[in-house]
């Protein structure tokens, strides 16, 4: 297929797609005003039901019972009844000759809808050849196309390292949050046991510690994945260190006495702050990623954009 070919061919599909999403529109609006008629017939069906059912509890009953049960004249209850009655059924008639329409409506935009997938696969193969055409070429618009492909290409290579330090940056948080917890419980059993409560609250605070000492190394090996990732988007004025030390060594000096607990009580507090130091510093980070991260999506769609607009006009 010659180039001016591909160009006029593509044109002409792009104008029936736009004639078939006027009646895919159509057809949703139709479809919405179907559902809300067949809603309507139905409270119609039961009033009139009920508009049928009154008539015939009248005609049923004597002079008598009717003379205590209403006021007025039997047949001019009858009358109003009927009256009710055949309002309402002509309301339901014409109901259905609403529904019968808009069925009628609905069946020829969904043959007409029936192109609309071939119609899209049809599109996209003569952009993908009329892209080809254009990479190909010498001219103006063939070197903007190559570029754009080229920083498109970049982008998403670049979101995807964006998303991998993101991930592992949650991960972090996680630990954090987890760390901080079991540091709480420890400093809550020990501030126990100095009051005066020792029976389980060494093994309570030991257990604790412990806890947030496994965790602390784990996390400070996602703190150095961190850090590679953050090299691989350019990405340098991060401090990732932590000093996991301070965690390492209150196993080792438990001792039943208020000295050494005022020691460790103070350790801990020392060693929450500089975690939480770090975890907001994590925050940030993130935040500042996500915000990169959506800038680079915008730009991605600018370029989709301004590729799109050379493929169809040619400008």
């Amino acid at each position: 297929m010659a180039s001016s070919s591909i160009y006029s061919t593509l044109h002409e599909k792009l104008e029936e797609f736009k004639s078939l999403e006027i009646v895919e529109r159509h057809l949703k609006t139709t479809g919405s005003s179907l559902k809300a008629a067949y809603s309507a017939l139905k409270k119609l069906e039961k009033q009139l039901d009920k508009e049928n059912r009154d008539i015939e509890k009248l005609e049923k009953l004597s002079v008598k019972k009717l003379f205590h049960k209403v006021l007025g004249n039997q047949e001019e209850q009858l009358e109003k009844e009927r009256q009710d009655f055949l309002e309402v059924s002509l309301k339901y008639n014409e109901h259905k000759k609403t529904i019968e329409l808009l069925e009628f409506e609905m069946d020829v935009l969904e043959g007409k809808s029936e192109n609309l997938p071939i119609l899209k696969r049809e599109i996209e193969r003569l952009k993908k050849l009329r892209e080809k055409e254009l990479l190909k070429s010498k001219g103006k618009l063939g070197k903007e196309l190559r570029a754009i492909v080229q920083q498109s290409d970049d982008l998403v290579m670049g979101l995807r390292e964006y998303d991998e330090a993101i991930i592992v940056g949650k991960d972090i948080l996680e630990h954090f949050a987890a760390v901080l917890k079991y540091l709480k419980q420890a400093k809550d059993w020990g501030a126990w046991k100095m009051a005066g409560g020792r029976n389980m609250s060494s093994h309570n605070q030991r257990n604790a510690i412990d806890r947030a000492r496994q965790l602390i190394y784990k996390t400070q090996h996602l703190l150095n994945i961190l850090k590679k990732e953050l090299q691989d988007i350019n990405v340098y004025d991060f401090d990732t260190s932590l000093n996991s030390e301070q965690l390492d060594s209150f196993t080792k000096i438990f001792f039943d006495n208020l000295i050494t607990d005022w020691i460790i009580q103070k350790k801990i507090k020392n060693t929450s702050a500089e975690i939480r130091s770090v975890y907001d510093r994590i925050k940030r980070l993130m935040s500042y990623l996500k915000t990169e991260k959506k800038k680079m999506k915008n730009a991605l769609a600018l370029l989709e954009s301004r590729r799109q607009e050379i493929i169809i006009t040619n400008k």
